[in-house]
Order: C-alpha cells, then structure tokens, then sequence
C-alpha cells in the first residue's frame, strides 16, 4: 500500500458515519461515471447504439396495437400506469 493511500484510509477512520456515507456516495457516483464511459468508449462500433430519427421509430411500431379499440389500448395503458405509478 502506498504512503498516500494509506493516509487517506487513517483520514477515513477519522470521519462520522455520515461523513463516511458522503465518501462512499462521492465514489461509488465516480466508479458508475468511469465505467459507463469507458463502456461505451470501447464498445466496438457494430456494438454501438444506433441512432435512429423518430419517424423510423415510429414505423417500426406502427401496428403493434394491432386491431384493438380505443377503449381497450385506453385500458391497457391505464392498467400499465397502475403497475408501475400505482395512479
């Protein structure tokens, strides 16, 4: 262990509980940051999200309400909202 990681664990005992959470938030907050962004960094271009304008979207749904009412998709989305909002 180096002299300065090792100082910054002395510094650690030092610290509340709560001043203790604060670090770790602080840090696991930085760990998610850096990997996403060297995820999607190395991420081989084929791997890579498309990016795709509304319209194409949109055709790509189009229909996958097949032959349903108003009413019934109206009922399916409020059933859905219940589910996840509980409204």
């Amino acid at each position: 262990m180096t002299p300065q990681l090792h100082q910054i664990f002395h510094s650690l005992n030092e610290l509340t509980q709560s001043e203790r959470w604060q670090v770790f938030d602080y840090l696991v907050k930085q760990f998610k940051d850096s990997l996403t962004r060297f995820d999607v960094l190395d991420r081989p271009a084929s791997q890579q999200p498309l990016k795709r304008l509304p319209q194409e979207i949109f055709a790509s749904t189009q229909g996958s309400w097949k032959h349903q009412t108003n009413d019934e998709i109206d009922a399916q989305l409020a059933s859905q909202r219940q589910l996840d909002w509980g409204e």
